[in-house]
């Protein structure tokens, strides 16, 4: 039976729906409840979600400011860009800076005399390129008066004839610089080293005026170079000796910068008179860097039997024997020998060491021939082209200097100077004559001439004397300085002996000196063993296995720590039987055959990788040039090439040079002399990289200064971020007295705690970091409504005052602000059971359960108005029956009262 569609009744007139429906109005209080709860879930979730949102956005402000970069914004900048540029490169203080360039870094070049064709043949023979041993050496400034320096500035002389003028020395950094500029500054004064002094000639030939040093501007730069005081009537005034030893010398300049050896384990070894020995280990993990230092450790072993001692004269070492008895009294292990000590027998139990300081200018004697000197000097002689011969004692000459000297005041009519390649000595006979040879011969037994290699007979009025091989390549030289500078690669490679035996040796950044290298080859089973080599430019490696094979380095891993070493390749024989020898030289050897021609040559230099490159420059018409160019910058490349034994004239066309600044120098002062091997110098200013593009003759300022923007802006980001959350967690915690009405999360334990935790972070004080131990330092505070104030002119002074301290609060791993934060926050609104999702979460699962009890309510709702109406509708069809059956029973009672009316 279909539904009745009419809401009125038709039988009853009741308005059925109507009353279902306020029927199921009543039934429906519950799920209303419901429904009303669940609205407020749904708003203290939104009040949630947004707090969450507020708090994240602090959080992310937080992190900003705990990162070292957002503290402070340095800058570099230079007042002459186009003298020196400044930048940034690491942790550089505000303020201003002067710097003055005084020159800049040069690569040393040479050319060849023009050639005629590049396809020109050359002569078979050896090009020889030299990267040391140079023997023109002069005495750093900061190294005289032992290792107390001299303070730069001006110096006022005066000669003879009564003119004085001022000499600028603010900027000299060697004994060489000294010499130049008094000889430069028009004076008739002659200015030169005489052993270890410096002594001025006057040349004006007169007696207006004494001979007269003066300080300029209260300085004591005359003092310190021992010219103080000088006012003499003489000619000739010398002044006090400058190299000595004291207890700020630094041992890495002794010996021509060859410094001391201390490796593991004994260095020094003394047998007593009393019959005990003392061993001396000087701590290679911590060894001593001057000779005060040394001299501590050394004396510390036994002090009631052994002291050392600078030796009265101030160049070398005493060793004190402090027993008695009848034993030998000796030294000896590695640092006795450099020092001298091993070879030489007591005198009323002091043992005296060789010199070890250097002299002002050139090398000592003890430096030459590879390391081993010349013994003691004797006598030269030397006879002239008119024929004379004179007899010059060399005796007591301790450096080339000395030897120079004595030759040119020998009145031989031959002078000695420093050759072309500064390797050796020229002869010059200066007499005119010719009736004889030019003859250089020993006057002694110990071969003095020849060890200096001057041993000549030839027909000729000048002699460039051989090579002197001055060492400097030693055991202490550190493996960064091989190469002109460039170092020692990393790596290893592998030793084959005669007999095919191998030993794999392995650079690690461990492997400091040349004597840690030489330790690591030696400490093999394979009869190799490897030394410093004879012509004191590099090691030879020699294998004594007696195998009849090759001596063989390969490098390991297709690395370059042999070739680097000049080691890579194949051993050459020697006269000893099955002995092979390679020699790792650091000076360049290129064989040229006879058919090279010039391109050839440039070829093979380049293909090489030693210390140059070559290259062809056209020079004029059908004329070309070979340009040698070193490959690294300043000082550290130096080199002379000689191409006489292939037919290659060669001149040097450019020095090398390193670049010289003067920092923090005023008028009178030079400031501190910074050099560098290239253009670019890290921190001569601190965390500042200069980059030099030209000379200046006057102080550039470089000022350096710190932005605070970037890190106001952030705390500015952060307290606003912070007001926001306050002014949320305010409305949603409101109590209106007037109307009665509350904000969403009053009374809610998780925006309590949140409160607490933001606060207890502005207000926290830690320590650890310095004078800056709270935000309030820097200028942020709570007021009295709880709202954070931010005092950007605090901040700035508290930069201005601790800038390290801040940047330490603020960004320290684990407790500055940054981490704190990160950790503080973390716990309200992390990813992870933290505080507000957490609440938040809580939330969404009230509200999905309330939610499905509604789903349930509803559905038992539904079934109950179904039901309603259809009892209703029962009800109707029930009426209508009932309709229906009094309408027929009318019906019947009309037919009966027919029928009883018939």
């Amino acid at each position: 039976m279909g539904r009745i569609q009419s809401n009125i009744g038709l039988t009853s007139g009741i308005d059925i729906a109507k009353t279902v429906d306020q029927l199921m109005t009543v039934a429906s209080k519950p799920v209303d409840l419901l429904n009303t709860r669940v609205k407020g879930l749904q708003a203290q979730q939104v009040a949630i979600t947004e707090l969450t949102a507020l708090v994240v956005g602090i959080q992310l402000q937080s992190d900003r400011i705990g990162v070292a970069s957002s503290i402070a914004t340095t800058t570099a900048n230079s007042a002459k860009p186009d003298v020196v540029t400044a930048a940034i490169s690491g942790k550089a203080v505000p303020g201003n800076y002067s710097v003055q360039v005084l020159q800049t870094a040069q690569t040393a070049t040479a050319s060849s005399a023009p050639i005629s064709s590049t396809s020109e043949l050359l002569q078979a023979g050896e090009f020889v390129v030299r990267t040391g041993g140079f023997v023109d050496g002069s005495m750093d400034l900061d190294d005289v008066r032992g290792g107390s320096g001299v303070t730069r500035g001006l110096i006022r002389v005066t000669d003879r004839s009564g003119t004085s003028k001022e000499v600028d020395l603010r900027f000299a950094a060697t004994m060489e610089d000294v010499v130049k500029a008094i000889n430069n500054s028009g004076l008739k004064v002659s200015a030169k080293t005489v052993g270890d002094r410096l002594t001025l000639n006057d040349l004006s030939g007169q007696t207006t005026s004494n001979l007269i040093v003066e300080e300029v501007g209260g300085g004591r730069t005359a003092a310190d170079l021992g010219l103080g005081g000088i006012n003499v009537s003489t000619n000739t005034a010398t002044g006090d000796d400058l190299a000595f030893l004291g207890a700020s010398t630094r041992l890495s300049t002794l010996r021509d910068q060859r410094g001391l050896s201390m490796r593991f384990g004994s260095e020094l070894t003394v047998n007593l008179k009393d019959g005990t020995s003392l061993s001396v280990d000087l701590d290679s993990s911590n060894p001593p860097r001057t000779v005060g230092q040394l001299l501590a450790k050394v004396n510390a072993a036994n002090p009631d039997k052994l002291e050392m001692r600078i030796r009265e004269n101030g160049d070398g070492f005493d060793l004190i024997d402090k027993t008695s008895g009848s034993n030998t009294f000796a030294a000896s292990g590695r640092l006795a020998s450099e020092l001298g000590l091993a070879s030489t027998t007591d005198v009323n139990g002091v043992i005296s060491g060789s010199r070890v300081q250097n002299t002002l200018s050139g090398p000592l004697l003890g430096t030459l021939n590879g390391g081993k000197g010349i013994g003691t000097p004797g006598t030269v002689a030397i006879t002239n082209r008119v024929g004379v011969t004179t007899q010059v004692d060399l005796s007591g000459s301790e450096g080339l200097r000395d030897v120079m000297d004595k030759i040119n005041q020998s009145n031989s009519g031959v002078t000695a100077s420093l050759n072309r390649s500064r390797t050796g000595i020229v002869l010059q006979d200066v007499t005119g004559g010719s009736a004889s040879n030019l003859i250089i011969a020993d006057g002694d037994a110990n071969g003095t001439a020849t060890k200096l290699g001057l041993a000549v007979n030839v027909a000729k009025s000048s002699v460039d004397g051989q090579s002197l091989k001055m060492q400097y390549v030693g055991e202490a030289t550190e493996l960064s300085r091989l190469n002109q500078g460039r170092g020692v690669r990393i790596g290893s490679f592998t030793i084959t002996n005669g007999s095919g035996g191998q030993k794999s040796v392995s650079i690690t950044p461990n492997t400091k000196t040349v004597g840690d290298l030489l330790e690591l080859v030696n400490a093999n089973t394979i009869g190799v063993q490897a030394r410093l080599n004879d012509d004191g430019d590099g090691i030879v490696i020699v294998d004594s296995s007696n195998g009849s094979g090759s001596l063989t380095i390969t490098e390991n891993q297709s690395g370059n720590t042999a070739k680097d070493l000049g080691i890579l390749g194949t051993g050459v024989s020697k006269t000893e039987p099955n002995r092979r020898e390679i020699n790792g030289s650091q000076t360049f050897r290129l064989q040229v055959g006879a058919s090279d021609t010039v391109s050839d040559v440039v070829k093979k230099i380049n293909d090489a990788g030693g210390p140059i490159t070559a290259s062809l420059l056209t020079s004029g018409p059908s004329t070309v040039r070979v340009l040698l160019t070193s490959r690294a910058t300043g000082e550290a490349g130096r080199m002379v090439a000689d191409g006489d034994a292939i037919g290659l004239n060669i001149n040097a066309s450019g020095a090398a040079r390193d670049a010289l600044i003067s920092v923090g120098g005023a008028s009178d002062t030079g400031g501190t002399l910074i050099r560098s091997s290239t253009n670019t110098i890290n921190n001569a200013v601190e965390g500042v990289s200069l980059t030099l593009k030209g000379t200046s003759t006057s102080p550039v300022d470089i000022s350096v200064t710190q932005n605070n923007s970037t890190l106001e802006r952030n705390l500015q980001l952060f307290v606003d971020q912070f007001n926001k959350v306050r002014d949320k967690i305010d409305k949603e915690t409101e109590f209106n007295t007037d109307t009665g009405t509350t904000g969403m999360l009053i009374g809610s334990s998780e925006v309590l705690r949140a409160e607490q935790t933001l606060t207890r972070l502005i207000t926290q004080r830690t320590f650890g970091s310095g004078r800056v131990q709270s935000l309030e330092q820097l200028g942020l505070s709570l007021n009295d409504k709880g709202k954070l104030e931010f005092d950007k002119e605090k901040l700035t002074k508290a930069i201005a005052a601790n800038p390290e301290d801040v940047t330490s609060f603020l960004t320290k791993e684990t407790t500055g602000f940054g981490a704190r934060a990160k950790k503080a926050l973390d716990a309200i609104v992390g990813i992870n059971n933290s505080t507000l999702v957490l609440r938040n979460q809580s939330l969404q699962r009230q509200i999905e359960s309330t939610n499905k009890r509604i789903e349930t309510q509803n559905a038992r709702l539904g079934r109950e108005r179904e039901r309603l109406l259809n009892q209703f509708y029962k009800l109707e069809e029930t009426l209508s029956k009932i309709r229906n059956n009094s309408n027929a029973m009318t019906d019947i009672n009309s037919v009966l009262a027919r029928f009883q009316d018939l």
